[in-house]
C-alpha cells in the first residue's frame, strides 16, 4: 500500500486595529455571560459602511508574467527582510525553538502599508526592505509570486488566504477593498464585533484555510476591543521527493543548545542530496514535491563541530544564501549519509518588539499611526500575533523509499563514500521556492 509523506506547514498571523477614542468611548471588555443558544448562531457579519473615493486601478496587472526589472528589486528587498526578519526573532527568543514565515509577514505588511500613509508607511516599507517604486510595484510583485507559488507544482498544496474583518459602522474606503480583493485575493468584510458570534465567526476561517489544523485563534464571543482584524493564513502540504524508511528510525542523542542531551527518534537513510560546504556550516537541500520540477525543498544547515548556530545566523545573508544552490533544477548531487529528527514546532508569538526592533513604531501608536488610506476614521494598530505549527516525520515513507534506494544504491560491489550529515545538534532549516529564492517558513531548532 502506498502512502504519502506529508509535512504540515500552518501559519495564522493576526493583526488587531484599534479605533483612536477618548477615554470615556473606550470599549470595555464585556462581562462573560452565557448567551442564549439562539443568540450564539446569529450571525456577526454586516454590511460594510464604504466610502467611495476611488477604484484601485489594477487592470494593467498581467500577473501571469514574470517580475518585471523594478518588481525584481522588490523581490531582493523581501529577501532581505526574510533573513532580517528571523534573525529579530531569534535574538527575542535567546535559545529557543523558533518557526516563522517571512513570506506570509511580509504579505500582512503590504496590506498594512496599503492602508496606512506618510511616515507610518514610510516605516513598514523600510522595515519589507522595499524602495520607492510605489505601491503599485509591491502589490504587483506580490501578486505575481503568490501565482507562481500556487501554480508551480501539482503535487505541493500551498495556498493561502487573507482576510480583513471591519467593525460595520467603521467607514472603509473602497479604493482599499479594491486593492484586497484585486491584488491580494483578499475578503473586506463588515463584523459587529460586539456580537457573541464575532469570534467563532473568525474562527471559523482560520480552520477552514487551514485544513481544520488551527481551528481557534481568539475566544469564542464578543471582541469590542477591536475595530478591524486582519488575517493571513497559509497552508503547506507536500511528500519528500526521498522519503524516509520508518523501519531505519531508531532513538538517537540530540545535543541541545545548553549542554543537555535529549534522546530522539533519529530518522535516517542514505542517497543524493544536493549539499553545500562553508568555512562555517554544511547545508543539504531535501526536495519536495514533483521529481522533475524541483521547485520546493526544505534547506537544512548544520554547524561544523565548534562553531555555534548563533555565528552561522550572523554570518547568512541572502545573497550568499541562494548561491549555494545556483542551478535549483539541476540534478547534480552528493551522497550523503543523512541523520534528520522527527519532531514537531509549534510557535505562538507577539511579532509587536521585533517589528519595533526593526523601526516600526508609528503604526503601533494611537498618537502617530495613520491610516488615512484606509478610513478616515484614526486608527492604530494593538500588535501582530503568528501561531505556527511544523510537523515532520517519516510517515508513508516506505513505498517511495524502496524506488529510490534501489536506483541510487550504486553497482553491486561497488565501494560508495557518503558525506555524514548527522542533524544531532542544533540546526536551521528553510522551506523555500528554489526558483527564485523566495522562503516560505523559517526555523532554528535549539533543543528537542
Amino acid at each position: 500500500m502506498k502512502v504519502q509523506f506529508k509535512s504540515r506547514c500552518l501559519l495564522f498571523v493576526v493583526c488587531g486595529i484599534v479605533a483612536c477614542t477618548s477615554d470615556d468611548d473606550t470599549a470595555k471588555p464585556q462581562d462573560e455571560v452565557v448567551a442564549p443558544a439562539e443568540q450564539q448562531s446569529e450571525s456577526a457579519l454586516r454590511d460594510l459602511t464604504i466610502v467611495d473615493d476611488s477604484s484601485a486601478n489594477t487592470d494593467t496587472i498581467a500577473y501571469t508574467e514574470a517580475l518585471t526589472a523594478a518588481e525584481m528589486e522588490q523581490s531582493r528587498g523581501l529577501r532581505d527582510f526574510a533573513f532580517r526578519f528571523m534573525k529579530t526573532v531569534v535574538a527575542h527568543k535567546p535559545e529557543e525553538n523558533v518557526f516563522v514565515s517571512p513570506y506570509s509577514a511580509n504579505v500582512l505588511l503590504s496590506l498594512l502599508a496599503n492602508g496606512s500613509g506618510s511616515e507610518t508607511r514610510d516605516e513598514i516599507l523600510s522595515v519589507l526592505g522595499v524602495d520607492d517604486n510605489g505601491m503599485d510595484c509591491l502589490n504587483a510583485c506580490n501578486k505575481k509570486t503568490a501565482y507562481r507559488l500556487h501554480t508551480a507544482d501539482d503535487q505541493v498544496a500551498l495556498r493561502q488566504a487573507n482576510a480583513v474583518w471591519v467593525q460595520y459602522s467603521l467607514p472603509i474606503y473602497k479604493s482599499y477593498v479594491d486593492v484586497v480583493n484585486q491584488m491580494y485575493d483578499g475578503n473586506v468584510v463588515g463584523i459587529d464585533f460586539s456580537s457573541v458570534s464575532a469570534g467563532r465567526t473568525i474562527n471559523d476561517w482560520c480552520s477552514e484555510n487551514t485544513n481544520g489544523l488551527i481551528d481557534h485563534i481568539l475566544d469564542d464571543g464578543a471582541h469590542s476591543e477591536y475595530a478591524m482584524i486582519m488575517a493571513n493564513a497559509i497552508y503547506f502540504n507536500a511528500k519528500w521527493f526521498m522519503p524516509f524508511d520508518e523501519s531505519d528510525t531508531n532513538p538517537k542523542v540530540f545535543h541541545n543548545v545548553d549542554g543537555s542531551e535529549s534522546t530522539v527518534n533519529m530518522m535516517s537513510q542514505k542517497g543524493s542530496f544536493k549539499y553545500a560546504q562553508t568555512d562555517l556550516y554544511d547545508v543539504v537541500a531535501m526536495q519536495l514535491g514533483y521529481y522533475l520540477k524541483r521547485y520546493f525543498a526544505m534547506h537544512i544547515l548544520l554547524p561544523h563541530a565548534g562553531v555555534t548556530l548563533d555565528q552561522c545566523l550572523d554570518s547568512l545573508e541572502p545573497d550568499s544564501w541562494l548561491s549555494l544552490f545556483p542551478a535549483p533544477t539541476s540534478t547534480d548531487a552528493d551522497r550523503v549519509d543523512l541523520w534528520l529528527p522527527r519532531f514537531e514546532m509549534n510557535m505562538h508569538t507577539s511579532l509587536r518588539p521585533m517589528l519595533q526592533k526593526m523601526g516600526m513604531y508609528r503604526a503601533f501608536s494611537a498618537g502617530s499611526a495613520q491610516f488615512d488610506s484606509q478610513s478616515p476614521q484614526p486608527l492604530f494598530l494593538s500588535d501582530i500575533l503568528q501561531n505556527t505549527s511544523l510537523k515532520v516525520t517519516e510517515s508513508g515513507v516506505e513505498a517511495a523509499a524502496a524506488t529510490w534506494d534501489g536506483m541510487a544504491a550504486g553497482l553491486p560491489g561497488q565501494t560508495v563514500t557518503y558525506k555524514h550529515f548527522h542533524v544531532d545538534r542544533p540546526f536551521f532549516f528553510t522551506l523555500q521556492d528554489n526558483r527564485d529564492g523566495t522562503i516560505l517558513f523559517m526555523g532554528v531548532v535549539n533543543k528537542l
